[in-house]
């Protein structure tokens, strides 16, 4: 009974750290997501693509406003799911077809890899960009309102 007390006891006295963002803000594009947030409300973006390891972020910094292609929650997605972004993500061959399946509206990227380059090709339209990356919209998205 006595070891019960203190265990209830030591429970009851722990506190949880204080969860510190400010780590986040250098490893995810805080700042390149602060940059594009009007961009994207006001051509009424919902999907968008981002790298799997900004997904959770972007979730979180718009508070589930859009549809990320993929994020860290790697259970929740199908075999296919992962193969389509792996076909995109490294620009194998029919990358472009797997693209338009999903229909992305904007996508965050880190700036100069394949994909940005060549959605640039594609005349997606930077709108935001900052030393972490870059925010592409679809043509026929960006030229609305």
């Amino acid at each position: 009974m006595g070891l019960l007390v203190v265990a209830v006891a030591l429970v009851s006295s722990f506190q949880a750290p204080e969860y510190n963002f400010e780590f986040q803000k250098t490893v995810y594009p805080e700042k390149l997501f602060v940059q594009g947030q009007n961009h994207l409300k006001k051509v009424g973006v919902k999907r968008i693509f981002v790298p799997h390891r900004w997904g959770g972020a972007l979730l979180y910094h718009f508070d589930g406003k859009y549809l990320n292609f993929i994020d860290s929650r790697n259970d929740c997605f199908s075999r296919e799911v992962w193969n389509d972004y792996f076909t995109i993500i490294n620009t194998r061959s029919k990358w472009f077809d797997t693209w338009n399946k999903y229909d992305p509206q904007a996508a965050f990227l880190p700036n100069s890899t394949p994909l940005t380059r060549k959605l640039q090709a594609q005349n997606w339209q930077v709108k935001a960009q900052n030393k972490q990356g870059i925010l592409l919209l679809k043509p026929q998205v960006s030229k609305k309102k």
